[in-house]
C-alpha cells in the first residue's frame, strides 16, 4: 500500500508538505504579483526592477526603450497608462504593428503589455483599447492599367482609387489582391466621381484594371 503524507501527521516524513504553509506562500506571492507599483514615463523608464506586474504609469514622456530587465524571455508588466503615453518603436522596442522609427500613441486608460525577449529587447502590445489599425504611407505613383505592385513594407496599405466616369461612358474598374477580387466600380456614365478603398496585407500584390472607355483613375495611398 503506498503511503500518502499528511501534513498533521506528526510521524511523517521531515519533507511531507505543509498545505497551510504552501497556501500561505502562494497567497503571498498573488499579491506580491499583483501589486501596484507607479513608474513615471521617461527615455528609458525602469519598469522590470518593481515589486509586482502591475504598473501605474504616469506622464507622457516620449519612450524609446526601458531600463534592462533582470531576466529574459519571460518577464513581463503590465502598464496602466494614467495619461496619453507615448512609444517609439526600434530595434530593442518592438510594438505590434508599429514600423521602427515610427510612435505608438495610447490614450489614458490604456493597458499595455510589455515583454521582455531578453534582457535588453522588449515586445510591446496594446492590449486594452484596441490600437487602431496603422496603415504604412508610400509615394503616389503613376498607375498603370493591369500592373502588379507590391505591398514590401511591415504594415497594410489602405489604397483608395478614385476617378470619374465621364459622362456616356460605361466603365469598369477593378482591384485585385493576387488573384482575388477585393473591389470594384461600375458605371453607366452619369458624370459622377467614383471611389473605392481597399486594404493590401503586407506582403501581398495587388493590381487595378479598368476597360478603355474609362478615364484613368488616380491612385492614393492614406496613412
Amino acid at each position: 500500500m503506498s503511503y500518502i503524507p499528511n501534513a498533521n501527521d506528526p510521524t511523517a516524513p521531515a519533507d511531507t508538505i505543509d498545505r497551510s504553509t504552501a497556501a500561505a506562500e502562494f497567497r503571498a506571492l498573488k499579491t506580491l504579483l499583483n501589486s501596484v507599483s507607479t513608474v513615471a514615463s521617461s527615455a528609458t523608464p525602469d519598469i522590470f526592477n518593481t515589486t509586482g506586474r502591475l504598473i501605474n504609469y504616469t506622464g507622457v514622456v516620449l519612450a524609446t526603450g526601458f531600463v534592462a530587465s533582470v531576466v529574459g524571455g519571460a518577464l513581463s508588466r503590465y502598464l496602466i497608462c494614467a495619461g496619453a503615453a507615448q512609444f517609439t518603436a526600434g530595434p530593442n522596442l518592438l510594438i505590434d504593428g508599429v514600423a521602427s522609427g515610427s510612435t505608438l500613441t495610447v490614450p489614458a486608460g490604456a493597458l499595455v503589455l510589455v515583454i521582455a525577449i531578453t534582457t535588453t529587447q522588449f515586445r510591446l502590445i496594446q492590449l486594452s483599447p484596441p490600437a487602431a489599425p496603422t496603415f504604412a504611407t508610400i509615394a503616389t505613383p503613376a498607375l498603370i492599367n493591369g500592373t502588379v505592385y507590391t505591398n514590401s513594407g511591415i504594415a497594410p496599405l489602405l489604397i483608395t482609387v478614385t476617378g470619374s466616369d465621364g459622362a456616356g461612358n460605361t466603365i469598369s474598374i477593378v482591384c485585385y489582391i493576387g488573384a482575388q477580387i477585393v473591389a470594384r466600380i461600375t458605371s453607366t456614365g452619369s458624370g459622377n466621381p467614383l471611389s473605392t478603398s481597399f486594404i493590401v496585407p503586407a506582403g501581398a500584390t495587388y493590381k487595378v484594371t479598368w476597360n478603355a472607355a474609362a478615364p484613368t483613375p488616380t491612385f492614393v495611398t492614406q496613412a
